[in-house]
């Protein structure tokens, strides 16, 4: 629709109140948080699975989203509970748009990773069989999308073109 040289677009977006947001969430986050520590918990400390090749992807995808869920979440609650940022610096907008933008993606990547790696580990497993594959076709993809994703983002986000 068009008034003056004004376009105006209608919000489609369900508006719910803010404490009926605030509580949705919060009943969610603290589970999956708790859900997300047993199993990272479980990870680590349990030899047989720490060792496997396909938990070690699973790892970092629990890595990420404990980040996500313990900085992005909670700000967000934070957020809609008072209605402004706070404290209001760059500093914690930088950060929070890093977390949010950065995290996210990451974790579809490494996510698609996994599939990946799964094939691989079911259907070619002699491309693992030596330490030199095992690096070349287990750790380095992985390194190397954590890295190209962190770098990226971190350079798009602090240090705009």
């Amino acid at each position: 629709m068009e008034d003056n040289d004004t376009i105006v677009f209608e919000n489609s977006e369900i508006s719910w109140t803010c404490p009926f947001r605030f509580w949705l969430l919060l009943i969610f986050v603290i589970p999956s948080i708790i859900c997300s520590l047993f199993i990272f918990y479980h990870l680590l400390f349990d030899q047989t699975l720490r060792r496997a090749l396909n938990n070690h992807t699973i790892s970092v995808l629990l890595i990420l989203a404990l980040i996500f869920q313990l900085i992005d979440i909670l700000w967000y609650l934070d957020f809609i509970r008072r209605g402004i940022v706070w404290p209001q610096t760059s500093a914690r907008c930088l950060v929070w748009w890093l977390v949010d933008l950065s995290f996210y993606n990451t974790i579809a990547i490494i996510l698609a990773w996994a599939f990946i790696e799964r094939h691989i580990l079911v259907s070619y497993h002699q491309w693992i069989l030596t330490r030199k594959k095992h690096f070349f076709v287990h750790y380095l993809p992985l390194i190397a999308l954590l890295l190209c994703a962190t770098i990226s983002y971190t350079i798009l986000i602090f240090f705009p073109p």
